[in-house]
């Protein structure tokens, strides 16, 4: 049987998606991420093997804060990890176009809503300008009250803020003084996050939260 090869949205210009191609995607994009357990279930639990993540960095200890960043986000605006201080924040570095960041952006956004205003949660796609409309459409699909915002490319390269992390999905938990407290590489449940997040209050390392 002859194969039917995709064919190109004719009003998409080079580099960019035409009305056609993103309705495509978006639509797949939306059935992959209403798939997801706030409406069908939970994910299946992590490997018997895989210990539930514990804290990677002493809250106790005097660390310096992560260098200073300003990530432009999809709706025009701006996010800066000045603005992120007071709270606990969890970073989300992700791509559109993964499926286990897919994943991983559903658990923060059950996690925003569990724990909203006390944590922060922000969503950064590792992904340049060049795929703004792909990642416009993802945070579309997503509905996330918390921040999404383009990655710039020290991000992309895993050299700042947060050097050495340039696979998706990632996590990084910040405490209230805007000093890195843990990291993961991986899809991570919303129980162990929330287990981190209360280990890092119980050390006074939440701020005023509230």
């Amino acid at each position: 049987m002859q194969q039917r090869r995709p064919t190109r949205d004719p009003q998409a210009q080079p580099g960019t998606l035409g009305p056609r191609d993103r309705a495509r995607w978006v639509g797949g994009l939306t059935v992959v991420l209403c798939a997801a357990p706030c409406s069908c279930g939970e994910l299946p639990p992590p490997p018997p093997e895989a210990p539930a993540p514990r804290l990677a960095i002493d809250p106790t200890a005097e660390t310096a804060a992560v260098p200073r960043f300003v990530f432009r986000t999809v709706d025009g605006t701006a996010v800066s990890s000045e603005a992120l201080h007071g709270r606990l924040t969890v970073v989300g570095l992700v791509a559109s176009y993964d499926g286990p960041s897919q994943s991983q952006a559903v658990i923060l956004r059950a996690l925003n809503k569990d724990h909203a205003p006390r944590v922060n949660v922000l969503l950064v796609v590792l992904e340049g300008e060049e795929a703004r409309p792909m990642v416009e459409a993802f945070a579309a699909a997503l509905g996330a009250p918390f921040p999404v915002a383009l990655g710039d490319a020290d991000a992309i390269a895993g050299r700042a803020p947060f050097p050495g992390l340039h696979e998706v999905p990632s996590l990084v938990v910040l405490d209230a003084s805007g000093r890195e407290r843990w990291r993961h590489v991986g899809q991570v449940s919303e129980q162990d996050i929330d287990g981190v997040l209360r280990e890092l209050e119980q050390r006074g390392a939440g701020g005023a939260g509230r």
